[in-house]
This record gives structure tokens, C-alpha cells and sequence, in this order.
């Protein structure tokens, strides 16, 4: 290693800011935290918040419970892991209630597609 291989202050720096400029980049084009868009719990943070254990969950999830109408109700949740679900604050929220939960009402932060436009109508000659 020679002397000239050490990086300076001003190349650290430089180097700095461009990534630092390239994070604030990527960063406002996330969309904001908390905007319409629903906490999404682990199996953990549920039993923390509910007071009960891993199995009385999965129950939750699997089986269910009667819900406030007299009709069998279930934990929504999203499973991007066969062991791991990600349950939605909303659907816990409205189970704890005995309400059933569709999770196609939460908005996750992705654009809606435009609608098609309605056909033009041709006027009679």
C-alpha cells in the first residue's frame, strides 16, 4: 500500500454527499409512513398487545372465534410467509370488536389505476 491509495478528506467527502443526495432522492419518493397506510403486526406483537399466547393467536387466525353477529370470524392476515403472518391493525382492531375484517378495503399505499374512460357517444347526423 502507498501513500497515494489513502483516501482524503475531500474524496470521503464528495463521496459522502453524492450518496447522502442519492438517500434523500430515494426517500421522498417512498410514500409517508403512517399516510393511509395500516401498521402491519407480527404474531408477536399481537400476543404483547392482547395479553394472550402464540397458540390463542394462531387459533385466532386458523379457527377463529363467534363474532359479536353470532357468525364464526377469523384474524385477517397477510401471509408472505407460510410461518409468518403480518396482521393489519385494522383487521385486529375490528376482531377484537367481533366484527369481520375484508382486506381488500385497506389501502397500501399503491395508486389506484386510473379509470377507463366512458365512451364517446355519437351525436345522430
Amino acid at each position: 500500500m502507498q501513500a497515494l491509495d489513502l483516501a482524503t478528506a475531500g474524496f470521503i467527502s464528495e463521496h459522502f454527499q453524492s450518496i447522502l443526495t442519492q438517500l434523500q432522492a430515494m426517500e421522498q419518493a417512498l410514500p409517508l409512513a403512517g399516510a393511509d397506510v395500516p401498521r402491519l403486526l407480527s404474531i408477536e406483537q399481537v400476543m404483547a398487545h392482547c395479553g394472550v399466547s402464540r397458540a390463542t393467536v394462531q387459533r385466532w387466525l386458523h379457527k377463529g372465534k363467534t363474532g359479536r353477529r353470532g357468525t364464526l370470524i377469523t384474524l385477517q392476515a397477510y401471509w408472505f410467509s407460510p410461518t409468518q403472518p403480518s396482521i393489519p391493525w385494522p383487521a385486529l382492531a375490528a376482531f377484537g370488536q367481533g366484527l369481520d375484517f375484508d382486506l381488500s378495503t385497506l389501502n397500501l399505499g399503491a395508486k389506484a389505476a386510473p379509470e377507463p374512460a366512458a365512451p364517446l357517444k355519437r351525436r345522430a347526423a
